[in-house]
């Protein structure tokens, strides 16, 4: 059998398949009986179920396919076919048609296939889609003429009145039918006759008559309000009944209005029924109206009741128990041919004269309003089982029935108790016990009963039931369908108040805030997978905010999406409070080295940042470009953050330190750089003009050291130098000299102040500055002499650097006050002033004297220097200098 079957011109009618009964149609409403067109059965709104059940079961028992169809007789380009379905043989199969156009009128078929044949098509209900109500009734009345008419009202209040109801511009006025309510009592069908005249019992004084109509599709119309007014009957003639004034005299005595009709109505049905013994008599309360019966039962009236017969062994108890003036008032139900539950106007009786040891009971007062709550049509099953005895107390009544037990007390009313909720309410102290008496509480929480001062819900655990007290009320009532039922009673929580927990959440109350809130949903499965209690404490709030967040003791939990929740606790928490870092982010998570946490914020009054935490260095806020470059090298390469960001002093950069180095930032390039190890240390200690770091930490080109460089200065570092800066003049002679890789070496200490210039130290050499002369370098015993000499005080700074003289055999300096020259046979040798200038009138080194091998010193009137080929000596009498050669 293939799954679709073929198409109906192809497949023969075959009786193996038989044609469906269509059973019904559900039609939304069901159809009425007044309709005008003939042959249709039913109205609707616009939208039609349509069901079907197949008379036969398939006598090859094959699988069947059902195809319904709505045909549509006003426009068939509009009919809807549902398609082929599967059904089981003999089963029902239902469709549902969408929305239907209005007015127009359908007709339901079906047909079946085995896959081979098709059924003959089985034709059913018709129906008209009619989705406009009518216009709201006209109502009129001569006899309760409208509130405000000059014409008086021809009846009085406690009669039927006449009232004139029609929609006039319904074009199916025979489809309508008519509600009303009277002075906003309950709704009910309103009688109107062929001519439109429908009769309604009024009151004395203002009446408020609205009517509205209902379709036969059960549209709704608009409702009228009409107002009267019915005047109060003269005194003496008994209220309610508009027929009242209709008396007979074929009876011994004479009957009147419904006393009449009630006992006609017994005589009627029943030839045994006994003989009236008394005219119409008026009650105790002066305002009812009774007549006796020969067997000592009555038939008692009364505006509000009606007319009731009461059977003597039932009167008898009434009576005993006050009568119509006693606590059950007139009856307002039949018993003579019916006993058991008997309704009286305000109360119930429990009565069964068929059985002799049966115990007649009665139910008045708030304990009837309560049992008719609970069991609206009762039997003798449910007749109490136990006398109305008094609460422990003694300040309430109680009485016991099979499946319940209501409880009355003047604070709380009558309620209705379970036995596993009574037993529950007892075994906490019951009235005396914490949840004190029941009391009737609109808006408690479904399914629980309430009591003084909490309810009693079932928890978790099938047939048990616990207790929600009044501090968690408030919020179980709203959150309980989202928290589910409780697993438990509330338990203290000392420095905060009590915690009750639920199938899926936790109510906390706090006695500070003095409020419960509430711990639910994701929030709740949140909470608990960060360490609930314990890690994030109880909570300090509901959640609120538009990106919903809710704050606890010792943290927060964030969802920032449909998907993505984020918790903060602890000091990174109490950090966050005040950090000016927004809500959204991620989960406070352990840094990898296992030592810490961190958490990320981002949307908030700062850029993006962390807040990172160890038990060293506390909670301290990362953010901007220093929180991206401390995310790239991670905790393992510069630890935890020991400060927070703040200005590095130049007024431009700013730092963060570390506990193995800093980071800083430029705001002229925007960059965020580490600074590490010894560089770090030193760049530290240094003055804030250093400024921010332009790099980071780089291997230098020759391979051995280490260099950063910064706004103002460069720190060059080896493992037998340590890390020392050079910047300025002294950096671009080092530079020009070749660096790390010239002959100078690394730096071995800062720029240092000498004299009135500076000076920075190198592994074999120096670099001097002075404003007046340059930097320049010195080394070796040039550098030696010239420091014995006082340096920078003694022959002033080197005006240029070493160099080489002419004829390659030594070295030599030029200083502000002289010059210092070195070969390897004469050592580092100082000349200056008359004695310096006589010698290089010779030549320097390349004249006769050659290079100088002793320094100037005293002689008896003046001073001499020594050559390597004689001397100079120099006469303070005269200033003037003597060249001696010897060789």
């Amino acid at each position: 059998m293939s799954a679709t079957p073929a198409a109906a011109d192809e497949i023969p009618p075959s009786t193996s398949t038989k044609a469906p009964t269509l059973h019904d149609f559900n039609l939304s409403p069901a159809p009425t009986s007044n309709l005008p067109e003939e042959g249709v059965c039913g109205k609707v709104r616009g939208m039609v179920g349509v069901w079907a059940v197949f008379r036969d079961a398939d006598p090859e028992d094959k699988t069947l396919l059902a195809n319904f169809r709505l045909k549509n007789l006003t426009d068939p380009a509009q009919s809807v076919d549902f398609g082929w379905k599967t059904v089981a043989n003999g089963s029902p199969l239902s469709v549902d048609s969408g929305q239907l156009p209005n007015g127009h009128l359908f007709e339901a078929t079906a047909q079946v296939s085995d896959g081979t044949n098709l059924s003959e098509i089985t034709v059913g209900c018709r129906f008209r889609v009619d989705a406009v109500a009518s216009a709201a009734p006209v109502v009129s009345s001569t006899e309760f003429p409208p509130l405000g008419s000059p014409t008086p009202a021809a009846s009085y209040g406690g009669d039927y009145g006449s009232f004139s109801v029609s929609t006039p511009n319904d074009p199916e006025p025979g489809d309508l039918r008519y509600y009303y309510s009277l002075n906003e009592g309950n709704s009910q069908e309103l009688q109107v006759d062929a001519k439109g005249i429908a009769q309604i019992l009024t009151k004395a004084g203002r009446n408020t008559l609205k009517v509205w109509a209902i379709d036969g599709a059960r549209n709704v119309s608009p409702t009228t309000t009409y107002v009267f007014n019915a005047p109060t009957p003269p005194v003496g003639r008994p209220t309610g009944e508009w027929s009242w004034g209709f008396c007979s005299s074929k009876y011994e005595f004479e009957l009147c209005g419904p006393l009449l009709q009630r006992y006609e109505f017994f005589r009627g049905m029943h030839a045994t029924f006994p003989k009236v013994t008394s005219g119409v008599l008026t009650a105790s309360d002066g305002i009812g109206r009774y007549i006796e019966l020969a067997d000592g039962s009555a038939i008692f009236w009364s505006p509000k009741t009606g007319a009731r017969d009461v059977k003597a062994s039932l009167r008898q108890y009434w009576e005993a128990n006050g009568g119509i003036t006693g606590p059950l008032g007139y009856p307002n139900g039949y018993s003579y041919y019916w006993p058991g539950v008997i309704q009286f106007q305000k109360g119930i009786v429990f009565w069964n004269p068929n059985d002799a040891s049966y115990k007649t009971r009665s139910l008045t007062g708030a304990i009837a309003d309560t049992f008719r709550s609970v069991v609206p049509a009762p039997t003798l099953a449910d007749a109490p089982t136990s006398d109305l005895l008094p609460t422990p107390d003694g300040k309430g009544q109680m009485i016991t029935f099979p499946k319940f037990t209501i409880i009355s007390t003047p604070e709380g009313g009558a309620v209705a108790l379970s036995p596993e909720v009574l037993h529950a309410w007892q075994a906490s102290g019951g009235i005396d016990g914490p949840l004190g008496y029941p009391v009737n509480r609109a808006g408690k929480p479904a399914g629980s009963t309430a009591f003084k001062n909490g309810v009693l819900t079932e928890s978790a655990t099938a047939g048990q039931y616990v207790a929600i007290m009044t501090p968690f009320l408030e919020s179980y009532t709203r959150w309980s369908s989202t928290l589910g039922r409780p697993v438990g009673a509330a338990e203290p929580r000392d420095g905060y108040g009590q915690v009750q927990l639920f199938e899926k959440g936790m109510l906390a109350y706090s006695d500070a805030a003095k409020s419960a809130f509430a711990v639910q949903g994701r929030f709740w499965e949140k909470w608990l997978s960060v360490g609930g209690e314990a890690v994030i404490g109880l909570p300090a709030g509901d959640v609120w905010g538009a990106g919903a967040r809710q704050h606890f003791q010792n943290g927060r939990i964030y969802e920032w999406s449909n998907t993505k929740m984020s918790a903060t606790w602890g000091p990174i928490y109490q950090r966050w409070l005040t950090s000016g870092l927004g809500d959204l982010g991620y989960d406070q998570t352990s840094t990898s080295d296992g030592v810490g946490q961190y958490a990320y914020f981002y949307s908030g009054t700062l850029p993006y940042g962390y807040i990172y935490w160890s038990p060293a260095t506390g909670a301290r806020v990362v953010f901007g470009g220093i929180s991206y470059t401390y995310q790239q090298l991670g905790v393992e390469a510069l630890g935890f953050p020991l400060d927070e960001e703040s200005d590095i002093g130049d007024g431009k950069g700013r730092k963060q330190t570390f506990e193995k180095g800093f980071i800083t930032w430029s705001p002229a390039d925007y960059l965020a750089l580490a600074i590490r190890n010894d560089i770090a240390k030193a760049w530290s200690v240094g003055p804030q003009w250093y400024g921010a770091a332009k790099t980071a930490e780089l291997t230098a080109p020759d391979g051995v050291g280490r260099y950063q460089v910064f706004d103002k200065v460069r720190f060059y570092w080896t493992p037998k130098t340590g890390a020392h800066e050079i910047h300025g003049g002294i950096l671009n002679k080092w530079w020009e000299l070749g660096g790390e890789r010239g002959f100078l070496g690394y730096p071995t200490t800062d720029e240092q102040a000498i004299g009135n210039g500076r000076v920075s130290h190198f592994e074999r050499g120096s670099i001097y500055w002075s404003a007046a002369t340059g930097p320049h370098e010195l080394h070796g015993g040039i550098k030696q002499r010239w420091l014995e000499l006082g340096g920078p005080n003694g022959l002033g700074f080197p005006l240029t650097d070493e160099m080489a003289t002419s004829d390659g055999r030594g070295r030599y300096v030029v200083f502000e006050r002289g010059s210092i020259f070195w070969t390897a046979t004469t050592g580092a040798v100082e000349i200056y002033g008359g004695i310096g200038q006589a010698w290089a009138s010779q030549g320097w080194n390349s004249g006769k004297l050659g290079y100088p091998t002793r320094g100037e010193y005293t002689i008896p009137g003046g001073r001499r220097a020594d050559f390597e080929h004689g001397y100079i000596t120099w006469m303070a009498a005269t200033g003037q200098t003597r060249i001696v050669v010897t060789g």
